[in-house]
């Protein structure tokens, strides 16, 4: 069993708050294995290489407004911690677009992780030209949705935490139990403050600033 932890005190201050300007921000995304044998009946002097398989770029967005010039950090998700940052395996960026750069998972790595998105001096919201008005978003990536885009935004921010929430109902989360309630928890948030959001969409993969493009479904 998981060491015990309490999520009260920190899913009532950051439900309350990130709910409260929900309303604001949703309006605003193998090496090939070489061989080299010898030609002749000797043995070669040189070693076979070892096929390798490099990291996966992470591709997706922050969004509180689109967010530029913030902190991206990888985590591996670890529910015995209260705030599920495990150990940290990669950092990197939003670049001038929102976009997340400089980000990779490692091959090694099995997942589910913990994408946090924090601002620092330098970060603004596109939309309005100042610093976000929520400094910190969050999401999960799962090893399934590696190679997709993924985006962090007050709603997914939400459901990591009623994730984690009703998922402690005896001082313990386990991970089954955190993501086996992910996608309940995006449904009733959804549900409750989707502004008209059809339930189908997944808020994981779907880029809030771009209705124009088709909107990914659950699968």
């Amino acid at each position: 069993m998981s060491p015990h932890f309490s999520w009260s005190m920190f899913n009532r201050k950051n439900l309350k708050r990130i709910g409260f300007m929900l309303s604001l921000t949703l309006a605003g995304a193998i090496v090939g294995c070489g061989n080299d044998s010898g030609k002749n009946k000797s043995t070669s002097s040189n070693p076979t290489p070892v096929p390798t398989q490099a990291p996966t770029e992470l591709s997706g967005a922050a969004v509180d407004g689109p967010i530029a010039n913030a902190v991206v950090r990888i985590y591996r998700l670890d529910t015995s911690v209260e705030n599920l940052q495990g150990e940290l395996l990669d950092e990197g960026e939003t670049d001038a677009q929102a976009q997340f750069s400089g980000l990779e998972v490692p091959v090694a790595e099995a997942g589910p992780f913990l994408i946090v998105v924090s601002s620092d001096e330098d970060t603004i919201d596109l939309n309005t030209g100042n610093a976000p008005i929520i400094g910190e978003v969050s999401t999960v990536l799962t090893l399934d949705r590696i190679g997709s885009p993924v985006y962090a935004t007050p709603l997914t921010t939400m459901a990591v935490s009623l994730a984690a929430a009703k998922a402690d109902d005896d001082g313990t989360v386990t991970l089954d139990e955190f993501t086996e309630g992910l996608e309940d928890a995006a449904d009733e948030l959804v549900s409750a403050l989707g502004f008209g959001m059809s339930d189908e969409v997944d808020i994981f993969a779907a880029p809030p600033w771009l209705p124009m493009k088709r909107i990914p479904t659950k699968s």
